[in-house]
């Protein structure tokens, strides 16, 4: 018993020091992002940033799209053969082939409704064009620096990762310098972002070429695993691209460009959550979709549920007490949102939780299917506007709250369902071995 203990308390300490490490850094790249985020925020007119905020939420929503769960599916695919170099380089190669693809094909659908959208929030047919296509070939880079991310993920060299995160957000954050000492506007801010992009693939590609085998080809028995992830996912893809991004698309066909700005700064101050975001993509994904326990897929899954929603009602509780001191950083333009602040900090919570059940799910090919998740979150949405309405911010972020917990408790459902699967399946084979 005594032994058992101390390696409970040793375990115990050591993923300490590993999240005590990793973390201080993540603290470190996401304070150079914030940096670079609140010069954008505090030199950008509300009309101007209005329109960045469109056109990033434009390009997480087409990111989302063309992943389409072909992130998890290659996750979970290199989690079987992360220590054969050419199985590996085979796995990167067909995923990066097919997400190019996906990407290819949201910015067919997509690129019109954002020109359209920036518009009609008063930027003109020059500046919309170009702001299109920027976010076009932001995505196109962002595809490669997905895929390539797995390999240091899914090898556990997390240190390697991390140096590509910091010298990514120390470029953006340059550029971002660069261009509000000239001008700072829509298209000046988007090219510091294709910079950054650009850097960190270049970064990517070569911290990462002797850890698989570039030479090789598509491979289709590797490419039909991961589509089957996709037919999966690829609807559920669609409604959560959405659902991720639902604050500034509600407000971008019912709002005006101040509350859009307003949403959009109000983000910048959730750099805690990508802190949170990036530990669980590091170090808790990559493990969790190792393990082959479900016994101790049990334990695990719902400590890390535990811990961070404990990380999380700290997080909500600060924001309650101490609204001013947060909104005194974004400037003059944004000091009356005390009530939004801590809305936007609730809903911010909600999708972290949200994003660490999927996840954790996906990266064990745990997926809800789409003819329960899309219709219940339609009708979710649809019951909850028509209810609260979607007209201020107040209104939008109340409404993503509501319907955010019932994703949590649809997911979660699944993971339930699924562990009591697994469990059965081994008990089977335990006693087939009989």
């Amino acid at each position: 018993m005594w032994s058992i203990k101390n390696f409970n308390v040793s375990r115990g300490v050591g993923w300490a020091l590993i999240l005590g490490k990793f973390g201080g850094i993540q603290v470190l790249v996401q304070l150079l992002g914030f940096c670079s985020g609140l010069l954008l925020v505090r030199i950008m007119s509300k009309d101007s940033y209005a329109l960045y905020t469109l056109a990033n939420a434009m390009l997480g929503t087409m990111a989302v799209l063309a992943d389409s769960g072909v992130g998890s599916g290659a996750m979970a695919v290199a989690g079987r053969v992360w220590n054969d170099a050419a199985k590996l380089g085979q796995v990167v190669k067909t995923a990066l082939h097919i997400r190019r693809i996906f990407a290819f094909a949201a910015v067919v659908f997509l690129s019109p409704v954002l020109f359209i959208w920036l518009g009609n929030h008063g930027a003109g047919t020059g500046n919309a064009a170009i702001a299109t296509l920027l976010v076009a070939l932001t995505l196109y880079i962002q595809t490669g620096n997905a895929i390539f991310g797995l390999v240091p993920r899914i090898l556990l060299q997390t240190d390697r990762l991390q140096m590509v995160e910091f010298f990514t957000a120390l470029v953006r954050l340059a550029a971002v310098c660069a261009v509000s000492l000239v001008f700072l506007n829509l298209t000046t801010a988007l090219l510091a972002t294709v910079v950054a992009a650009a850097f960190q693939w270049a970064l990517f590609l070569r911290i990462t070429k002797n850890d698989f085998r570039q030479s090789v080809d598509v491979d289709s028995e590797i490419q039909t695993k991961i589509l089957h992830t996709v037919g999966l996912h690829a609807p559920s893809a669609i409604y959560f691209c959405i659902q991720s991004h639902v604050i500034v698309w509600l407000l971008g066909i019912f709002g005006t460009s101040a509350t859009i700005a307003n949403a959009g700064a109000l983000g910048r101050l959730a750099v805690v959550f990508m802190i949170v975001g990036n530990i669980l993509a590091s170090l808790v994904m990559p493990r969790f979709s190792r393990c082959n326990s479900a016994a101790l897929l049990w334990r695990r899954y719902h400590q890390v549920l535990a811990l961070l929603a404990l990380a999380l009602s700290i997080l909500v509780l600060a924001a309650l007490l101490f609204p001013k001191p947060m909104l005194w950083i974004l400037g003059n333009k944004y000091q009356n949102l005390e009530n939004e602040f801590f809305l936007m900090v609730v809903a911010q919570s909600f999708n972290c939780l949200l994003t660490a059940v999927s996840s954790l799910n996906l990266g064990r090919g745990w997926i809800t299917p789409p003819w329960i998740v899309i219709p219940v979150g339609v009708l979710s949405y649809t019951l909850l506007i028509m209810w609260i309405g979607a007209f201020t911010l107040a209104q939008v972020l109340e409404v993503g709250i509501l319907a955010t917990l019932v994703g949590i408790i649809i997911n979660y459902t699944q993971a339930i369902v699924s562990m009591r699967r697994m469990k059965s399946e081994e008990n089977e084979t335990r006693a087939c071995l009989y």
